[in-house]
């Protein structure tokens, strides 16, 4: 258990030394004895956090939803957390936007009320508006696609699994592939994060075996870059249609030397599909 400043001034200090796509998002929960442990003439709060992967975190209203969701599962006392003897009073809860380099935060109080903000690498607070939203969203996505291998992290399957969600998710791709190719400088920039968000989505489809939903997205993006038709020659070659595969290298082969140059954590395609030929 750590005290609320403590926790929250950890993550903010580390904002600057975070991964690519970002740390896992912190839940962070303040709970008061039922029975009544008083202090000064008022209940003591202790608090727990906890990591999570796959939380759908488009809006403070989405976070707000999966805070009352745990706040139930105290209440039914069901769960891997939850003790009956415990009241959640308040919660914070932390996602990474990996475009804006943005720490954002919704403080929830109970029984109502809640307050967002964000800090950036500085540790400055700035406010937040609906384009860093779609960036949280997108990147929550990215990290629930490629989830650090730890037992102490937990991970909620629904935001991927779920059909529904899923193909809103393909869609918010590609919209947000169209928005950004058009609207943000320095094009560079923005190119190298766009060529890491469709490696580690097509990566993700590939692991599923989701071949055909692979080539149907990619062939939604491929006019922003021509680089993106290789990553469709990456899908024909777990098809084990070598024709089609050796056809998209051909084709980009002058661009597919400026993929090997992406250095954002995603897969050096080329090289792996020089070794399925």
């Amino acid at each position: 258990t750590w005290d609320y400043e403590r926790a929250i001034n950890t993550r903010i200090q580390k904002i600057k030394n975070f991964p690519q796509l970002g740390s896992p998002d912190l839940c962070y929960l303040s709970k008061v004895n039922k029975k009544g442990v008083i202090k000064f003439g008022k209940e003591t709060p202790t608090g727990f956090f906890h990591y999570v992967y796959g939380v759908n975190a488009s809006s403070a209203a989405a976070v707000s939803t999966f805070i009352q969701y745990l706040l139930r599962l105290q209440e039914k006392e069901v769960g891997w957390f939850t003790n009956s003897q415990w009241k959640i009073v308040k919660a914070c809860y932390c996602c990474f936007d990996a475009f804006s380099r943005l720490d954002v935060h919704v403080e929830i109080l109970f029984p109502g009320g809640a307050r967002v903000y964000g800090y950036n690498s500085n540790g400055d607070r700035v406010a937040i508006d609906d384009d860093i939203w779609s960036g949280v969203q997108v990147s929550c996505y990215l990290r629930a696609m490629n989830p650090l291998p730890s037992p102490a992290i937990k991970y909620h399957h629904g935001l991927l699994t779920n059909r529904e969600q899923f193909e809103q998710l393909i869609d918010n791709l590609v919209n947000w592939i169209e928005k950004h190719d058009l609207e943000y400088p320095p094009r560079e920039v923005i190119k190298r994060r766009n060529h890491a968000l469709v490696s580690y989505t097509v990566e993700f489809l590939l692991r599923r075996r989701l071949y055909r939903t692979a080539l149907n997205w990619i062939s939604q993006i491929e006019h922003h870059d021509d680089v993106f038709v290789a990553f469709r020659g990456l899908c024909y070659s777990h098809m084990g249609d070598l024709r089609n595969c050796i056809l998209c290298l051909l084709y980009t082969s002058d661009a597919a030397d400026d993929l090997l140059c992406v250095g954002l954590g995603g897969p050096r395609i080329i090289k792996k599909k020089i070794h399925t030929l």
